[in-house]
């Protein structure tokens, strides 16, 4: 049986390019190819094809885990074997954004308990609100919190969790330290004031530094996330035994792919995050559970370092979606774009602007561009958009950028063809000279569209995958509203 690879072009063409022959034999048997030396369009691989073009006797033949690697040593897990039980239970945790209904509905928050109960929901991280009306020098406090206390009584009498969920990327610049620290600091009051079955279980940081434009310049990434991990420690060294309270923070599966120093040791961020705090949630966000682009690929490296220092996982599948208009109506070349990177806690280490995203695109052109994205431009606030797209620019222009218009559609190239299918911008047009883009969670991310019962199988596949992790806790669902509404499934 001859292997063969087409890339676009050649896959267009109904062709091909041999790799390989394989013997097939009655026994499972691994066969590598070496596909650093083939010539394919912009890197891409369109297809793989299998011809029998030599005579036989017939049969079936059998193909199983397909994976393309970087390194030849990289580990693949294999698919999930059958066990002749279960993996043990491990429950689940639920990250709640939408708190207030939950706060003034009898009716929601019975809802929600008995969802939670159904769907074996232990730990509820849930969103605190705090009180915005208080003067400059009052310690900030939680509002409504005999609300909060009805919340967490309730949740007690159900053996529930609940820990108290904040964040903002801008928390992990170090200007904006103390409004983190003085979030904990609320609930450290608010639990002394508590009867022991009204307090939050532990303090939750789901930050997410990387969204900061700045992010993806090489060295402005490295002073984020230095500055993101000192606030971490901080928050940790402020709370004591007799708080009583656990410290988490939510984390994406790639930071394993960044090494930077931080107090003297270099290692990579994930590993620097599990030595700090009490447990840490792995945004493991696909849909599937083996192979190189899997949840247990993704989640391994950490889980194994956590049990090596003692720290407890929650890994984390997504369920929402989102649908965004992007509008970039400024274009920078590498001088201006380095030019506002290194001005740090200048614009461009903001996440949003006037009230909407701040968003920033390369893609491979040689340009740099920005924008804002907004998830609904009704044709109420469509001016206020347009407002705020005006200010963007002439912010920029004082920095004494000379900046081209109309901005224009990045030129057709395979590698920028290769970077809007990456981060799923389509519907590519100029609108009033700005580059416009439609923007969608990437499908393989988002259980979105999917039903309960896909969700479950996959959990239930990682989960016996993982079956002897001591570190592993429970598995984490991103969102409960998105959540509910899956359809059960078969």
């Amino acid at each position: 049986m001859d292997i063969k690879v087409a890339d676009p072009s050649r896959d267009r063409r109904d062709d091909s390019i041999l790799i390989g022959v394989v013997n097939a034999t009655s026994q499972w048997q691994e066969i590598r190819f070496d596909l650093s030396s083939l010539e394919l369009e912009n890197n891409q691989a369109a297809g793989v094809v299998f011809d029998f073009a030599y005579p036989g006797e017939s049969g079936v033949v059998y193909i199983d885990d397909i994976n393309f690697k970087k390194k030849d040593d990289t580990f693949i897990p294999e698919s999930v074997p059958e066990f002749e039980s279960e993996g043990p239970f491990r429950g689940r945790g639920l990250w709640v954004w939408e708190t207030r209904p939950l706060l003034e509905d009898d009716t929601e928050r019975q809802v929600f308990f008995d969802f939670c109960h159904n769907h074996g929901v232990q730990d509820v991280f849930l969103q605190v609100i705090y009180d915005d009306t208080a003067g400059e020098d009052e310690a900030l406090n939680i509002e409504t919190p005999e609300a909060f206390r009805a919340f967490l009584r309730e949740a007690t009498n159900r053996d529930i969790e609940v820990h108290a969920l904040g964040g903002a990327p801008a928390l992990a610049l170090k200007p904006f330290h103390h409004a983190a620290l003085e979030q904990v600091e609320a609930i450290k009051r608010f639990n002394e004031a508590s009867r022991e079955t009204e307090r939050f279980k532990g303090i939750r940081m789901d930050i997410e530094p990387y969204v900061i434009p700045a992010f993806e310049d090489s060295i402005a990434k490295i002073a984020i996330l230095t500055q993101w991990l000192a606030l971490n420690k901080a928050i940790a060294d402020t709370l004591t035994e007799r708080d009583g309270l656990e410290y988490g923070v939510d984390i994406p599966f790639w930071l394993d792919t960044i090494t930077l120093e931080f107090e003297g040791v270099v290692q990579t961020v994930d590993r620097h995050i599990i030595d700090i705090v009490d447990n840490v949630g792995i945004m493991d966000y696909r849909r599937i559970a083996p192979g190189r682009d899997g949840m247990i690929q993704h989640g391994m490296d950490e889980l194994l370092y956590a049990q090596e220092v003692g720290t407890q996982v929650f890994l984390g599948a997504e369920t929402s979606t989102y649908t965004e208009t992007i509008h970039f109506n400024l274009k920078l070349d590498s001088e201006q774009w380095m030019m506002l990177s290194a001005d740090e806690g200048g614009l461009i280490w903001r996440r949003t602007f006037n009230g909407f995203g701040l968003v920033h695109f390369y893609p491979g052109d040689g340009y740099h561009y920005l924008g804002l994205g907004s998830t609904s431009i009704a044709s109420t606030d469509e001016s206020t958009f347009n407002q705020a797209l005006f200010e963007l620019r002439t912010e920029v222009e004082r920095t004494g950028a000379a900046l081209a218009f109309p901005v224009g559609i990045p030129k057709e190239d395979p590698q920028v063809e290769a970077r809007l299918r990456e981060v799923n911008y389509t519907e590519c047009r100029l609108i009033d000279g700005a580059f416009v883009v439609t923007a969608r969670m990437l499908p393989k991310i988002t259980f979105a569209n999917r039903t309960k019962a896909d969700l479950d199988g996959v959990l239930d596949e990682v989960n016996q995958y993982f079956r002897d992790s001591t570190a592993l806790v429970g598995f984490a669902i991103h969102h409960y509203q998105s959540y509910r509404d899956l359809p059960a499934g078969p």
